[in-house]
Formats: structure tokens, C-alpha cells, sequence
């Protein structure tokens, strides 16, 4: 393997970036590196000059599941969520300790995955190209809450808003 800039050990040679999102709470840039099975958790932090904070660059490579195709961050930077398209899986992933919590089995093949935290239950919606089922998974306790039968294959999802301070306010919820 080679060694990044920064010096951190770890990232393969063939990551094979695809995916990336940023979470502006901790400044962290997580990447989902589909041929290396891991994410990369990136700071990008900068100082109250705006420029490069002292850890800027530090990087951590977090093994995932088999191909992660996209992969969705909490607005709380607590956790990251990895749509790991070969194995039929999601893998959550503590970003305070950058270890993997669980793997979770989904419908489908995943390709997206995305995140909303404006209820007290937040949602992961998982969408596999090759499905019609759209997975729904809670993060207060990291399991699956339900597959929902759509009309034809899910190409792609998309949210508005992570949080209730935009968008969509709803800070109620049904509890299940």
C-alpha cells in the first residue's frame, strides 16, 4: 500500500474513490472507495484565520463491506452509513472511533444511501438500481425499520434538508 502525503498508513493503492460528502459540524470529508472496500474520513478543518487547521489532512481508512457505491453522514458527525453494493449490505460506522458498529442486509443490490436526522427516529433510506424496494433504516438503534414496494426500480434518492434548522422543521415523529 502506499502511504498518503500526511503519513497516514492504511489507504490502499487502488481506493477507487466514487462517492464523497461533507459534513460541515466537523469538517470531515468521508469518501467511499468502491475497489478498496473502505471509506476515508478526511479533516479538512481550518483555523480561525481560515487556513489549514494543524490536523488538516489527517485521513482514516475504515474497511466497509464489498464495493461501498455512496455513503451518507449524520448531521451530527456520529456515524456514517455505506451502501455496500455487492454484498447487499450497509455498514454503520462510528466516526468518533472510526470503527465499523454493525452491518446491516438490505434489499437489492445498494447503490444510494442517504440521511435525515429532523425527528427524534433519524432515517437512512437505502435504494438499490435493481430493485423496487426502498430500505428504511433508524439511527437511533441502527436497525432495518422497513422495505417499502415503490413503482418500478429506485434510480436515485435525495433529501433536503439533514436537520430540522432548514428545510422541512418536522421535529415530530410517529414512534414505531
Amino acid at each position: 500500500p502506499s502511504i498518503p502525503i500526511n503519513g497516514t498508513a492504511g489507504m490502499t493503492a487502488v481506493a477507487g474513490p466514487v462517492y464523497a460528502e461533507y459534513n460541515a459540524q466537523k469538517n470531515l470529508l468521508i469518501v467511499a472507495n468502491y475497489d478498496g472496500n473502505s471509506i476515508s474520513v478526511i479533516d479538512v478543518g481550518l483555523d480561525e484565520f481560515g487556513n489549514d487547521s494543524p490536523t488538516f489532512g489527517t485521513t482514516y481508512t475504515i474497511p466497509v463491506g464489498t464495493n461501498p457505491a455512496s455513503v451518507t453522514v449524520l448531521a451530527d458527525a456520529s456515524r456514517a452509513y455505506t451502501a455496500n453494493q455487492t454484498d447487499q449490505t450497509v455498514t454503520v460506522v462510528n466516526l468518533s472511533s472510526h470503527s465499523v458498529e454493525k452491518t446491516l442486509p438490505v434489499t437489492g443490490y445498494p447503490r444510494t444511501v442517504v440521511s435525515t436526522q429532523n425527528s427524534t427516529q433519524g432515517k437512512v433510506y437505502v435504494a438499490s438500481p435493481n430493485s423496487p424496494y426502498l430500505t428504511i433504516l433508524r439511527t437511533d438503534q441502527d436497525i432495518v425499520d422497513t422495505t417499502v414496494l415503490v413503482q418500478g426500480n429506485i434510480v436515485d434518492v435525495r433529501v433536503t434538508s439533514q436537520n430540522a434548522s432548514g428545510g422541512n422543521n418536522n421535529t415530530q415523529t410517529r414512534v414505531p
